[in-house]
């Protein structure tokens, strides 16, 4: 069995901290020392794979021993990028350009060994199906939640799941952390098996 190396998780997100506890292995976080910049002119899909190594990345010098785990998430519509709403009106016009209709949402993720070098990165993409949003529900729901700081202005997880009829993909990779390709990069990458490891 192999020993247990230092695990970081480059996130200060609760949420992603509360997912990767679900692995069973002791890690640190840690706060990237990274500025995001989403105007680059690639696809999403390639962007939140970029900020995701970016974030493994910027703690290197901090852990010169380790592997970090970056990630990143966006959601895509249309082909464009639903940025976090910057007003109420904003959030309520976004819901209802979503509704009965579908959405990706798109995490990006890295696993960065910090001692070798070694980098292994994806993408993974989950598409939310909405149902039709009356207008007094889209405004019934942003007095409900705090809506300013969610892309794309609902969240699944808590009560903006009234509004997913479907959802087709990774659960964890929707919500920010996509648990099953992480545990999988550990185990094939970089010999850190959650099943058979020393603690």
């Amino acid at each position: 069995m192999a020993s247990m190396r230092t695990l970081v998780l480059a996130s200060t997100s609760p949420r992603r901290k509360s997912i990767l506890t679900n692995l069973d292995l002791p890690f640190v976080v840690a706060s990237p020392k990274y500025h995001e910049d989403n105007s680059l002119q690639i696809l999403p899909a390639d962007l939140v794979q970029h900020l995701a190594v970016g974030k493994a990345r910027s703690l290197m010098t901090d852990f010169p021993d380790a592997i970090i785990i970056g990630s990143d998430t966006l959601v895509e519509f249309k082909g464009k990028i639903l940025p976090k709403p910057r007003s109420i009106k904003e959030a309520v016009d976004m819901l209802l350009s979503l509704s009965g209709t579908s959405h990706s949402i798109l995490t990006g993720f890295a696993l960065f060994d910090t001692k070798s070098g070694q980098v292994d990165s994806g993408t993974q993409k989950t598409v939310i199906t909405f149902r039709e949003i009356k207008l007094e529900e889209a405004q019934a729901y942003v007095k409900r939640e705090d809506v300013l700081g969610v892309a794309g202005a609902y969240d699944h997880e808590h009560l903006g799941a009234v509004f997913v009829e479907y959802l087709n993909g990774d659960f964890y990779g929707s919500v920010g952390f996509p648990l099953y390709k992480i545990a999988e990069s550990l185990k094939n990458n970089f010999e850190m098996d959650p099943l058979f490891l020393d603690r």
